[in-house]
């Protein structure tokens, strides 16, 4: 039996398939900011801003700027509404919603192909099973595009039911798929939530067109369907989010719209400010681990602007390592959890398990070697 399993990817993940790490997407969204209209002198503005609020904290001016703490800088005056009635969206101001476009048409344009998929990837996909679990940090659909490619049923929300009431819902266990939550956000989902407003906006002035809109307005070229799927409780935040179904490539060809950004949670210190949006996602997972099978963590380093996330895997690592060890299901018992990274050096090997320090390392096999062939052949050995 090798299902029940968790996954928690990370960048690494999607590295060896060409997607970029987080140091070139900065470069590379600085560099295309600048050569937009309006949006290349908002950014320099707002540089200036940051340093003047490093300054404010006694810290030197560096001239390589720590992407996470700047895009908090941006999100603390957009969360807590300082800029008042010129407040842009509900989902944030222009050179966030630019940044977070920009973001995702980066990693659209360095993602493969269903065709050109590396084949590990492939092998990987057909390894998973009904019951796996993907938890992933990562915004690119290169893991979906791989289930389809292999045809592996999946879903992109926690749960199916078949009735849901006032706070009970029915589980739907009649289709045999793979979970996969992406906590982050993904490039291709959008929410309507800042459209339906504009829409009521409109509604309260007695206009009877409905307000232009890239993804949502009457005259979009571009096709949806709803992420969530079956009954769901109503106040699921993820009810609005729909999840683009044409070629991501040509959606994105576009320079940043002007209210259109895909439901990301940007690299930002302050993500959390953001993460209600997709609280139904996190739901639950402080339980994981106790009644699962496997644990494998492949490219993710566990950055420490990622505090939630830490809180997350502490919570599964204990009840995965501590909670029924060496206890029978069904014939299978708990294998170590898998820690899959690229680390070339003892010093770097050593710094990851200080970050990973709440596992238990006589409990926990390790991959050094980064995610390859090799990488899914060790997955599929022990587990």
């Amino acid at each position: 039996m090798n299902d029940f399993r968790i996954f928690i990817l990370g960048a690494g993940f999607s590295y060896e398939a060409g997607l970029p790490l987080a140091s070139e997407v900065w470069q590379e969204v600085k560099n295309r900011l600048r050569h937009e209209r309006g949006l290349g002198d908002e950014l320099e503005f707002q540089l200036r801003e940051y340093d003047r609020y490093r300054a404010s904290k006694g810290e030197d001016k560096t001239e390589e700027i720590d992407f996470e703490d700047f895009l908090a800088f941006l999100d603390i005056d957009h969360a807590l509404g300082l800029k008042g009635s010129d407040q842009f969206s509900s989902e944030g101001n222009r050179l966030q919603l630019a940044i977070r476009w920009l973001i995702a048409q980066i990693i659209v344009e360095r993602t493969p192909s269903p065709d050109e998929i590396p084949e590990f990837y492939l092998d990987f996909a057909r390894s998973l099973q009904p019951h796996d679990t993907i938890v992933t940090f990562n915004y690119d659909t290169l893991l979906e595009r791989a289930l389809d490619r292999v045809g592996k049923s999946y879903r992109l929300f926690p749960e199916r039911y078949d009735e849901v009431g006032n706070s009970v819902g029915y589980i739907d266990s009649s289709k045999e798929e793979i979970v996969v939550r992406k906590l982050h956000g993904s490039v291709d989902w959008f929410d309507r939530t800042s459209y339906s407003q504009r829409e009521e906006s409109f509604e309260e002035m007695g206009v009877s067109d409905k307000p232009d809109d890239l993804i949502f307005g009457p005259k979009s070229p571009i096709e949806t369907s709803p992420l969530l799927e079956g009954p769901q409780f109503p106040d699921d935040p993820l009810q609005t989010v729909h999840r683009v179904t044409e070629d991501l490539n040509r959606l994105y060809r576009r320079d940043p719209p002007i209210l259109s950004a895909p439901m990301l949670l940007a690299p930002s210190r302050m993500k959390v400010l953001y993460a209600d949006r997709l609280s139904s996602l996190f739901w639950g997972l402080g339980q994981a681990g106790g009644m699962n099978l496997g644990v494998i963590v492949i490219g993710y380093s566990l950055p420490s602007h990622d505090n939630y996330a830490r809180r997350i895997l502490m919570h599964m690592f204990r009840n995965y390592q501590e909670m029924y060890w060496g206890a029978d299901f069904m014939g299978a018992k708990k294998e170590p959890a898998l820690m899959i990274d690229f680390r070339n050096s003892e010093e770097s090997r050593r710094k990851y398990k200080k970050v990973y320090g709440f596992t238990d390392e006589e409990k926990t096999s390790y991959y050094f070697n980064g995610f390859d062939e090799e990488a899914v052949s060790f997955i599929q050995q022990v587990t």
